[in-house]
């Protein structure tokens, strides 16, 4: 199944303008609170400095994208007006097809700074696929009060601190040359409290099968309550029983591109004294958890 290029060049270029923004706001909150202890002068040159090497970081990104949203091209940011500053971009292919990108921003005319990146990663936003991971999919519920594995179950449940839902779903179905634009994991809450409750997902550190406890990950390998990253990598407020989506981009990506080992995500409530209920792989069909990635061809 194909996603449509020209929506996603629309949601890019929407994100990008909203990303040049916000770093060039960061930079002019920097300077303002930074104005009340130090000499205003040399305030206004560090503002300057910084302002200048964000719009330089948001014309790189600008040459990225363009190019890619391009379908695999080497065109340059010619010189163009943001804010109070410009911005402007040269391009080369470099031999492995990637990106030789040396970027400018300038503010109030004089102050420059000037960044080089070698070897871009670039995709081909011209052709992109959307797909939902299926093959030998795998879910549990561990449970500090429960000794033995969940086994088959429709509801994963989970309980601050005292239980914690575990799913994984191998990436063999994206080939190597494939690159990951967006991956959305989407669960549908089985219970009808309208509590708000933050939902965080965290990455898993170490291997688990069906055999998993809230002590053990799997026959010989033991745990406290799983293995996992301590800043979630997506978060989400559930409250009605509805079906809620976690933005898990940078965690899948990060397992196709070899940085991270997948082992699965792990789902936690936030906040103390919560509970919340979701179906797993072993309800209808329609109710099961789904990891949908978005992928596009390295150029």
């Amino acid at each position: 199944m194909r996603a449509s290029p020209r929506h996603n060049r629309q949601s890019g270029a929407l994100l990008l303008i909203v990303a040049l923004l916000l770093a060039t706001m960061a930079a002019l909150a920097f300077g303002v609170n930074r104005a009340a202890s130090m000499d205003a002068i040399a305030v206004q040159g560090d503002y300057e400095s910084r302002a200048a090497g964000y719009l330089a970081e948001a014309a790189v990104a600008a040459a990225r994208w363009g190019n890619q949203a391009a379908g695999c091209m080497s065109e340059d940011v010619p010189l163009t007006a943001f804010g109070l500053g410009t911005i402007r971009a040269t391009v080369a292919k470099a031999s492995s097809k990637r990106l030789n990108i040396v970027a400018t921003g300038t503010i109030g005319g004089d102050t420059i700074r000037t960044i080089e990146r070698k070897e871009v990663d670039i995709v081909d936003f011209t052709k992109t696929e959307t797909r939902d991971l299926t093959a030998a999919a795998l879910d549990i519920t561990i449970d500090a009060s429960r000794l033995m594995a969940d086994g088959a179950n429709d509801t994963l449940s989970l309980v601050s601190d005292r239980a914690y839902a575990l799913l994984y779903w191998p990436i063999s179905e994206i080939s190597a040359d494939m690159r990951v634009v967006a991956a959305t994991l989407t669960l549908t809450q089985n219970g009808s409290s309208a509590v708000t409750r933050p939902v965080g997902v965290h990455r898993m550190t170490t291997r688990w099968d069906s055999n998993a406890t809230w002590r053990i990950a799997r026959p010989g390998v033991g745990w406290t309550g799983g293995d996992f990253g301590d800043i979630a990598a997506a978060a989400t407020t559930v409250a009605g029983a509805s079906r809620y989506s976690w933005d898990v981009t940078s965690l899948v990506d990060g397992w196709v591109a070899g940085r991270l080992a997948n082992y699965g995500m792990l789902l936690r409530l936030a906040n103390p004294g919560q509970s919340a209920n979701f179906y797993s792989f072993d309800a209808g069909a329609a109710q099961r958890p789904v990891l949908r990635v978005v992928t596009a061809k390295a150029c």
